[in-house]
């Protein structure tokens, strides 16, 4: 935001709408992939069009035209970014929505995909001829709707991140003497958390729970929701406390009225924050994944 020189309120509500319309066009690339192009031509567009969206987005420093304005570092009153400064920024950031919404909902499903056709093949138009399974799966389809929709205010409250990486930004973001963490990469670690449980639940909780109660499939997707709820109150709970602690140091170091100032706290108290969004993201894939492939059985190849 300091780098295009946009107000706070006006840089969050920028990439809260492209985290929006990034989400949202995944229902239109899943329409595409199902009914016209197929997954392989969806997933094809999806990425040229982001790479397209990334080239764009590295260009402003490359250009000088397309550079933002220079600001001194404590200065209150630097020029904002130009009309086509902005354009080229929001045009890429429109083409990397385009790139999400075409291959997050076909990533997935592309395994499927790879295998052999029926020898019987299939009919010309599956719209007007579908078999009974077809049905069973819709129907599975529609259960399964109510456990997909409780991440929805979730989900919400996670796509505003940018006030963590604000956090971040007006912290000390050194690790050790010679590290520094750039203030939107605090993040990676919500990525490190997810990785190294997914390792975990998959090596040693299942197995485990195998030899205890005879549950090859892991915790249940009731349970798995449960844990998920529990560990968003505990993340929400956490950023509240790193936020009040932070907050008093700013007042007590006279920062509140000077943005730019890094203030002597570590950045690293929000590690704790994104290690449990990390985790309740992964408790609520498992009890999505879990209630998905019970209703769905066999129907459901990629499960």
């Amino acid at each position: 935001m300091s780098g295009y020189h946009v107000e706070t309120a006006n840089g969050t509500s920028i990439l809260f709408m492209w985290s929006t319309i990034s989400n949202a066009l995944a229902i239109v690339g899943f329409f595409l992939s199902d009914s016209f192009l197929g997954r392989f031509w969806v997933i094809a567009l999806g990425s040229f069009s982001s790479l397209l969206g990334m080239t764009l987005l590295w260009l402003p420093p490359i250009i000088p035209k397309l550079n933002r304005p220079p600001c001194t570092q404590f200065g209150s009153n630097c020029d904002s970014a130009s009309p086509g400064q902005l354009i080229v920024l929001l045009f890429s950031f429109g083409l990397m929505s385009i790139g999400a919404g075409c291959i997050r909902p076909c990533s997935i499903a592309f395994g499927a995909d790879q295998k052999d056709l029926n020898p019987e093949g299939s009919p010309i138009n599956p719209w007007n001829l579908c078999a009974i399974d077809q049905v069973e799966s819709l129907k599975a389809l529609l259960k399964v709707i109510l456990m997909w929709s409780t991440g929805f205010m979730i989900l919400v409250s996670l796509n505003q991140n940018s006030f963590s990486t604000l956090q971040a930004s007006m912290m000390d973001q050194h690790l050790g003497p010679k590290i520094q963490i750039p203030a939107g990469s605090f993040t990676v670690f919500t990525i490190i958390t997810l990785t190294v449980w997914v390792a975990i639940y998959d090596r040693a909780i299942v197995p485990l729970l195998v030899k205890l109660i005879g549950k090859s499939r892991g915790l249940g997707a009731k349970m798995c929701m449960e844990i998920g709820l529990v560990l968003y109150a505990l993340a929400m709970a956490v950023s509240a406390i790193v936020e009040n602690i932070r907050r008093n140091i700013a007042i007590d170091q006279v920062l509140v009225d000077k943005p730019r100032m890094v203030m002597d706290m570590s950045a690293m108290w929000l590690i704790p924050l994104f290690a449990c969004l990390g985790w309740q993201r992964l408790s609520m894939l498992l009890a999505r994944l879990s209630s998905i492939s019970l209703s769905f059985q066999g129907a459901c190849q990629v499960l």
